[in-house]
């Protein structure tokens, strides 16, 4: 369910969270909870580049470690589910 609330309000979790559209992507993918070499190969990109878009997401957001950013993404869901915005 938590993936459906993420890629269903794609542009709020853009704009709350500033995400470029290949960063959403990763969080779409981290949120299933998948590998760094995992998310790679379905984004066709290198894991360095995951990386990356990872580390991007954790600057942005203040987050020290993927966990923290997931539980941001988490937050985020269950605003939108609270407001009626599913």
């Amino acid at each position: 369910m938590f993936y459906k609330v993420v890629r269903k309000n794609e542009q709020v979790f853009k704009d709350v969270m500033d995400l470029t559209d290949a960063e959403f992507k990763i969080l779409g993918y981290l949120v299933r909870g998948m590998s760094y070499q995992e998310m790679a190969e379905l984004a066709e990109i290198s894991v360095a580049t995951v990386k990356y878009h990872t580390s991007q997401m954790m600057i942005k957001n203040n987050k020290d470690r993927r966990d923290e950013l997931i539980t941001e993404a988490a937050s985020i869901a269950l605003r939108v589910v609270t407001n009626g915005k599913n």
